[in-house]
């Protein structure tokens, strides 16, 4: 018989763990308690809904008015339950009345029911009591799953349980598969492989549960690193909870989904189901989730009951790899007195039968004894690297970009502006009006047409010095013409201790401030023959002192043009034309020095470079 018929077989009598396999509006039934256990109390604010009467606990709403302390030192509280209708002010003040509260009185949980929250969750994340946030409004059976969940392990603590016997749920036929298993790691990727065989889906989903954290951690393939994630949140999260499985033909539809943790990789809006992992005593091992594409089949009930014989199998696997774990630690465990005579290693070793020969004890790997060759090795390499490699010293300052052939234009009589009839960057040819000038009285209309001021030559508006309506005196600037076509050239600063190794036909790069991704190259065509200090320098070529002294041009300085090879530079993907007065960061190579002298500067002295 297969796995599947017999999972056919058993179709309605299936459960899977402790709870049934139960869809968004299915029943979910509390766990019963102890007859001689302490009846809880699930405090809830603002909620709106009341759950069925249960035998299990005591539900209890609190509003503004109510004496949260007397409450709690009356009652057995073993859960929190914050509805939507709840203010914030109100769950800040319930949550630090708890959080305040001895830790060893009882397990109390918080169940934010009311939509995301980000500021509780995190409260509660920090007090270590949140069981479960959800991202809307919970409807009544699944609040009813949370509270039972809360409540059992709130028993779990108060009344001791009897622990689980030596007999484990029955084995299906791919145990005998499990059982060639030597890790837990090993049986969740059978499972998932096993699932997604069985099942078909698009997606499968293993996360082992931490006791340690109350995290989910997700398994992926063999050498990736392991997630975790807080069982407080999605529907694997609600699964992990309470022990509850959950099938849904729309996973999106749902208010406990949360896509980034239930379907990272997957489709939202496809058919999603969910079953725990757990030993037969209730506590969670892990979750099983899977999900199918927008417009696929939901999962059927024949489906459910496999994936349930699939999980029986591989969670009694994983208990008996637990159980052969605690007897390895068990059987090395020696008294006190002589405890540190052996290594746990040794002592493992020894207990599963090892009786092989072996060999003499070696105090260190082998690898170890060939390690200070590699280090000698790698020294040599690296000095000798050092010493024949070569690097380029750099002369750097800052340099402006110039127009070779660039025109303003002033006023020559007291005059006030008419109109500026062309804008910034406009193409203007010889004669163009540029401004026209108001006439002045006993002036003829010939005399003020003459007055107008026109282009000289042709070229582009760089600057309009004056506006509509300004008054001018001769002598003011009025407008910059630059003859783009006859090319820019860069004018930079260097220092004057280079200036031995500067000459005419040297490559000197520049980067264009504002634009570091720029790379311009250019041929030197001029040196200045003698040093000035550098804010006369500055001023000369257009620069500001400020701008000289930024790039460590405190002392004196050399003049070195270059011509542009063209008047468009590269940046951002596409080039740009060159505007007069840009700035610039330059560097020149000068000389090339051996590695070793960047590295160790005092080595220069020692070889008289």
């Amino acid at each position: 018989m297969t796995i599947r018929q017999l999972a056919e077989g058993n179709r309605g009598t299936l459960r899977i763990g402790a709870a049934p396999l139960v869809g968004s509006s299915s029943e979910v039934s509390a766990p019963t308690r102890p007859a001689d256990a302490v009846r809880p109390t699930v405090l809830a604010t603002g909620v709106d809904a009341r759950l069925p009467l249960s035998s299990d606990y005591e539900w209890l709403s609190v509003a503004a008015g109510d004496d949260i302390d007397q409450v709690l030192e009356s009652r057995q509280v073993a859960a929190l339950v914050i509805g939507p209708a709840a203010p914030d002010h109100r769950a800040y003040a319930l949550i630090r009345a708890i959080c305040e509260r001895p830790r060893g009185r009882s397990d109390l949980r918080v169940i934010l029911a009311g939509g995301h929250r980000p500021a509780l969750e995190d409260s509660c994340l920090e007090s270590g009591q949140l069981m479960y946030a959800s991202s809307g409004p919970l409807d009544v059976v699944t609040l009813a799953a949370l509270c039972a969940a809360a409540v059992e392990r709130w028993t779990a603590l108060a009344v001791p349980r009897p622990s689980a016997g030596a007999g484990g749920p029955s084995l299906m036929t791919y145990c005998e598969r499990l059982a060639r298993q030597t890790d837990d790691t090993a049986v969740f990727l059978l499972l998932r492989q096993e699932v997604d065989e069985q099942l078909a889906p698009n997606r499968v989903y293993i996360y082992r549960f931490d006791p340690q954290t109350h995290a989910l951690v997700h398994v992926g393939d063999s050498g990736s690193p392991e997630i975790a994630l807080s069982a407080a949140h999605g529907l694997v999260g609600f699964v992990a909870q309470t022990g509850t499985a959950v099938a849904l033909a729309r996973a999106s539809g749902d208010a406990r989904c949360d896509p980034e943790m239930d379907v990272p990789d997957g489709d939202v809006d496809g058919a999603f189901i969910a079953a725990p992992l757990s030993r037969a005593c209730g506590q969670p091992l892990g979750v099983v989730a899977a999900s199918r594409r927008s417009g696929g089949a939901p999962f059927s009930a024949s489906e459910a009951a496999l994936l349930a014989w699939l999980l029986e199998g591989a969670a009694a696997m994983l208990v008996l790899l637990r159980l052969r774990d605690q007897m390895v630690q068990d059987a090395v465990r020696l008294p006190d007195e002589v405890s540190g005579l052996y290594r746990a290693e040794a002592l493992a070793y020894h207990h599963e039968g090892n009786k092989g020969a072996g060999s003499l004890l070696a105090a260190e790997p082998p690898w170890l004894r060939q390690a200070h060759w590699v280090a000698a090795a790698a020294i040599v390499v690296g000095l000798a690297f050092a010493a024949l490699a070569r690097v380029d010293e750099m002369a750097t300052g800052p340099g402006v970009i110039r127009a070779r052939h660039k025109v303003v234009l002033t006023a020559s009589t007291p005059r006030n502006v008419r109109s500026v009839e062309f804008p910034v960057g406009s193409r203007v040819r010889t004669g163009d009006v540029l401004i026209r000038l108001h006439q002045v009285l006993g002036e003829s209309a010939e005399d003020r047409v003459q007055a107008d001021v026109r282009a000289t030559i042709d070229g582009v508006i760089s600057h309009v010095h004056v506006r509509d309506g300004r008054p001018v005196s001769p002598g003011d600037p009025l407008v910059s013409i630059v003859d783009d076509r006859g090319g820019y050239e860069m004018i930079a600063l260097l220092p004057a201790s280079y200036a031995p190794q500067l000459h005419r036909g040297l490559s000197i790069v520049l980067r264009l401030d504002g634009y570091q991704e720029s790379r311009e190259r250019a041929v030197i065509d001029e040196v200045s023959l003698d040093a000035i200090p550098a804010g006369d320098a500055a001023r000369d070529a257009g620069l500001d002192t400020a701008s000289a002294q930024g790039v460590g041009l405190a002392g004196p300085a050399v003049v070195v043009r270059a011509s542009m090879p063209s008047s468009t530079y590269g940046a951002r993907g596409r080039r740009l034309p060159y505007l007069d007065g840009m700035t610039a960061r330059t560097q020149v190579s000068v000389r090339p020095e051996p590695l070793i002298f960047r590295l160790v500067p005092s080595a220069r002295r020692l070889f008289s470079w």
